[in-house]
C-alpha cells in the first residue's frame, strides 16, 4: 500500500464521522426502532423498517423532481465559477509580477480540491435531510465503486493535495522525475506539468512524483544568464514591462529577482534560469523566448495602430 493510500484515510475517516454524527441525530424514527427492538416485537421492526425505507425512496423522488432538481446543477456551476475565477486572479497575480515566489498555483490546486470536497458535501447533506439510511448506502457504494473503478484517480487527487500542501514542487523548479528532466512550469489537481529543455511539455501524475524519488537542484546550481532584447522589438514597451515578462519566464528560478536595464542597444535582463546546457545555448533560448513573449504581449497595441 502506497503513500497516497494513507493520505486518503484521514478524509475516509472524516467523512464517516461526519455521516456518523449526522445519523444519530437527524435519523427519523431510530428511537422507535429501538423501542420495537427491546419489545421483541421482530415482525413490527421489519414492517417498520420497510416503511421507513419507503418513504425515503418517496423524499428522494420528490427531492429530484421538478426544480427542486436544479440545486445540484446550481451549485456545481457556482463552484465551478469560482474555480474559474481563481485560476484568473492566479494568472493575472502571475502577469503583473507579484507571486515571484510562483506559490500561487499551490493555493489554487489546495483551494480546487476544498471546493470539489464543499460540492460533495452539500449533496451529501441535501441527500442526507431527505433519506439519512438510503444516502449511507449510496455512498458507501459509491466510494465503494470509485476505489475500485478509478484508483488511480484517487491516488492522484490525494497525491496532489499533498505535494501542494508540503511546497516541494513550485513552478519554475527544476526537477527529475519517472525519467524526465525539466522545469516545474504548472501545477494542477491530480498532476504537474514539466517543461524540459527541447522546450516540450510533459505531464506526469501527481501519483507517480508522490511514489517515486525526486530529485530537485538547489538554488546555487542556477545558471547567472543575462540577455539583451534589441530596441525593434522592445518598440512600444517600457523597462517594466520587461520585467514582467521576465518574472513570468518559464526558466526564471522562482526564488531568484530579475535585473532590467536599459542600454544603447536595447534593454538587458538579468535573472538565474535552471539549464544543463551551455551558457550560450540557454542564452539564445532565454532571449528568443522573452521576445516572442514581448511580441504576443504587443500585439494587440500594433494591431491597433496600423490596421
Amino acid at each position: 500500500m502506497n503513500r497516497t493510500t494513507h493520505a486518503l484515510r484521514p478524509v475516509l475517516l472524516a467523512l464517516g464521522v461526519v455521516l456518523l454524527a449526522a445519523c444519530t441525530k437527524d435519523v427519523g424514527g431510530t428511537e422507535e426502532l429501538m423501542e420495537l427492538a427491546t419489545d421483541d416485537e421482530i415482525p413490527a421492526l421489519g414492517v417498520s423498517i420497510a416503511e421507513h425505507l419507503q418513504g425515503e425512496v418517496q423524499a428522494l423522488t420528490d427531492l429530484f423532481a421538478g426544480k427542486r432538481f436544479l440545486f445540484f446543477p446550481l451549485v456545481a456551476a457556482l463552484l465551478w465559477s469560482l474555480s474559474r475565477a481563481v485560476h484568473t486572479i492566479v494568472r493575472l497575480f502571475r502577469r503583473v509580477g507579484l507571486d515571484r515566489g510562483r506559490s500561487s498555483s499551490e493555493w489554487e490546486v489546495l483551494i480546487n480540491a476544498c471546493m470539489l470536497l464543499l460540492f460533495v458535501y452539500i449533496v451529501g447533506i441535501r441527500l442526507f435531510r431527505a433519506a439519512p439510511l438510503l444516502t449511507i448506502a449510496l455512498i458507501s457504494a459509491a466510494i465503494l465503486a470509485i476505489s475500485l473503478a478509478f484508483p488511480q484517480t484517487l491516488q492522484n487527487f490525494a497525491a496532489s493535495v499533498r505535494l501542494a500542501s508540503n511546497g516541494a514542487l513550485r513552478p519554475g523548479t527544476q526537477v527529475s522525475i519517472v525519467g524526465s528532466a525539466g522545469v516545474v512550469a504548472e501545477h494542477r489537481l491530480g498532476y504537474v506539468v514539466l517543461r524540459t529543455e527541447d522546450g516540450q511539455l510533459v505531464s506526469i501524475p501527481a501519483r507517480s512524483i508522490a511514489s517515486e524519488p525526486v530529485t530537485t537542484a538547489m538554488t546555487v546550481d542556477a545558471t547567472l544568464v543575462r540577455v539583451c532584447v534589441p530596441h525593434d522589438a522592445t518598440e512600444g514597451a517600457g523597462v517594466e514591462l520587461i520585467r514582467q515578462l521576465a518574472l513570468l519566464s518559464p526558466y526564471r528560478h522562482p526564488a531568484t529577482d530579475v535585473f532590467v536595464e536599459r542600454q544603447p542597444a536595447g534593454i538587458e535582463v538579468e535573472f538565474r534560469v535552471w539549464s544543463r546546457e551551455p551558457p550560450l545555448v540557454i542564452q539564445e533560448r532565454v532571449r528568443e523566448s522573452m521576445i516572442r513573449s514581448l511580441e504576443r504581449r504587443l500585439r494587440p497595441s500594433k494591431g491597433t495602430k496600423n490596421p
